[in-house]
């Protein structure tokens, strides 16, 4: 076989599907990395204990569980966990703590605790993994939030919906206020014609008090007077006591002489018994005549009779004598009650020193009380007239009261299902100008641009500097200028619609606008060989340089991956003349959505940058040219 002819065309075709390498495989590598996380291990250690019968720390995994998104290991070691992250067996571990359940449901109480769910990546494995894992932990964070927020909600609106029957307590309470409030101001009432009784009785107490003040002086003066005449009579009664005294001796003889009379008596009796029979014998005798005789019996009758008489009259002067005893004994008891009177005179004259002390303190004292019967009379009055506003305050407090419970329970109306509404306040109606279906799709400007430079920089360093000079017509040494460079201009077109074809075939995805795709994949191509072609062939090595240059520095500043408001200032500031920006925006008109304004006017900035270097190249080629005639 000719080595020439079996290279070239392979030669051609290596140049042609050089962008679509590129493209293609890295396009396809990473086309939806979202939507393949299945192999990708997290470590759950699910250390939850629960509470009350309820484990949210279960239930968070079960979500998890349910989003299918991650492969996950559930498990409750964290020592294990934490080896597997360190020998990379786990992306990331999440760690649940024990009172994940208690803490949570502990959130509407004032001594509530934030629980903390320990997220730990392993970044030096794969940072993007990371950001990855990050974006679920995150969604799942806003769910758990939303569920507590929604419990919250609910018990509060359980306890606010409480408040009105609280409050009807209160108007009950307000209403027993009331009535208590209207007795008071009756009892008050009360008091007020009391005290002003009062204060009109007590005005005659006063009186009363100086006059019996005035009385209390007389009556101690009487009582002085009274002392003064029981000194007196005492003094008589010591005297009588002296006569009396005397009396025992009197009375004792007494006694002897009533003994002798009655002796006396009884035996003059027997005396003149025995007188009349000695008479009488006497008389027999014939010693007295009867005369005599009944002139002595006579005598001795009469002297019976007075013997009778005395022991009767000693009898009676006895008895009267036994009376002076008596008399005696009475004195001595008069004595002793004349001086119990001296002393109860003495304690009499010592009350009524006290009570006339007494009454001078009571009447001084009753002109106080005389004055705060006044002001208790002044404040009763006050006080009723305070209690009417009190009870107008209590029936404008009962009233309130009850409008507010009203109220109260029109408002709580307002909050009826605010537990679900809290879970989810706001709903974001996702709206997309430009809708991307997948990574790729995003990306796909980027590196198609990317595969067309280095497409067209592989072109010109592969035909125009081979040094076997196989492709005459494109090397250095070809002839035609105009004509190497309008072929240069077909392999770029089919390089960009090859690109075009394949990528599209080979990724599957759908384009807005057929041909302004294939139009952006052909303009895209041209333009960057028209810059590279200037650069690589006109400037030679310095213009390799630039060229490499240049594609770095639109990797950074053409906003392909991040938004260029995210990248350093020098970046921003080469933004606007980085040919890359103008024709990653043109492709993604023609795959996500078309705008006229934008397609015209990246379409002929790009028309612009190709017109531009196509006039400086052909210049150059021109003044080249016309020098070398000029040295012939």
């Amino acid at each position: 076989m000719n080595k020439d002819k079996i290279m070239k065309p392979i030669i051609i075709i290596a140049v042609i599907i050089i962008p679509i390498l590129y493209s293609f495989f890295y396009l396809k590598a990473f086309w939806d990395p979202y939507g393949n996380l299945h192999d990708m291990k997290i470590a759950i250690v699910n250390l939850d204990e629960g509470n009350e019968g309820e484990n949210l720390g279960n239930e968070l995994v079960d979500k998890l569980k349910e989003k299918d998104v991650m492969e996950l290991v559930i498990m409750n070691d964290s020592d294990k966990a934490q080896e597997g992250l360190i020998n990379q067996d786990y992306y990331a571990t999440i760690t649940i703590p024990k009172n994940f359940t208690s803490d949570l449901n502990n959130a509407d109480n004032s001594n509530r605790k934030v629980t903390t769910i320990t997220y730990s990546p392993n970044q030096k494995n794969n940072y993007l993994a990371s950001q990855i894992i990050n974006k679920v932990v995150t969604t799942v964070e806003t769910e758990l939030r939303s569920n507590i927020s929604r419990k919250v909600v609910a018990k509060l609106t359980e306890k606010l919906n409480e408040v009105p029957d609280k409050m009807e307590d209160i108007s009950d309470g307000a209403t027993k206020i009331e009535n208590g409030t209207s007795q008071l101001q009756n009892g008050l009432q009360q008091l007020s014609n009391g005290t002003n009784n009062l204060n009109s009785s007590y005005q005659k107490f006063d009186a009363g008090i100086d006059s019996a003040y005035s009385g209390s002086a007389n009556l101690s003066n009487g009582l002085s007077a009274l002392n003064s005449g029981a000194d007196k009579i005492y003094a008589g009664i010591n005297e009588m006591e002296a006569g009396t005294n005397t009396l025992p001796a009197t009375l004792a003889k007494v006694g002897e002489l009533n003994s002798g009379v009655n002796n006396l008596n009884t035996n003059l009796g027997t005396y003149v018994t025995k007188v009349n029979n000695i008479l009488l014998a006497a008389k027999s005798a014939g010693m007295i005549t009867e005369a005599e005789l009944e002139g002595l019996q006579t005598l001795g009758n009469g002297l019976t009779l007075g013997t009778n008489n005395l022991n009767t009259e000693v009898q009676g002067f006895s008895t009267k004598a036994q009376k002076l005893g008596e008399l005696s004994n009475g004195v001595e008891q008069l004595k002793t009650g004349m001086l119990e009177l001296k002393q109860g005179i003495s304690a009499a004259r010592a009350g009524s020193n006290t009570l006339q002390s007494g009454l001078q303190q009571l009447s001084t004292n009753s002109k106080l009380i005389k004055n705060g019967t006044a002001q208790l009379n002044s404040g009763a009055a006050q006080a009723l007239s305070g209690s009417e506003v009190l009870l107008d305050g209590t029936n404008t407090f009962k009233n309130e009261i009850d409008n507010g419970i009203q109220e109260t329970k029109d408002q709580l109306q307002n909050i009826e299902g605010l537990d679900e509404y809290t879970a989810s306040p706001v709903e974001v109606d996702e709206n997309d100008y430009g809708e991307i279906s997948s990574y790729g799709i995003g990306f796909a400007p980027y590196f198609m641009s990317i595969s067309l430079w280095v497409g067209s920089l592989i072109m010109i360093i592969i035909f125009y500097y081979d040094p076997e000079d196989r492709f005459k017509i494109l090397g250095r040494n070809a002839e035609n200028k105009y004509i190497r460079s309008g072929i240069y201009f077909i392999i770029s077109v089919i390089q960009g619609i090859v690109l075009g074809i394949i990528l599209k075939l080979g990724l599957g995805y759908s384009v807005t606008n057929l041909g302004l795709y294939y139009g952006s994949c052909i303009l895209t191509s041209i333009v960057f060989f028209s810059i590279l072609q200037f650069l690589v062939i006109k400037l030679g090595d310095v213009g390799k340089f630039l060229g490499i240059l240049i594609l770095v520095l639109q990797l950074a500043a053409s906003g392909g991956t991040f938004p260029i408001e995210t990248v350093p200032k020098f970046f921003q500031a080469i933004y606007k003349f980085m040919p890359m920006n103008y024709t990653i925006r043109l492709l993604k008109e023609s795959l996500v959505k078309v705008d006229d304004g934008m397609v015209r006017t990246n379409a002929w900035i790009l028309i612009g940058i190709f017109i531009a270097f196509m006039a400086i190249t052909i210049g150059v080629d021109f003044i080249k040219n016309k020098r070398d005639k000029a040295k012939d």
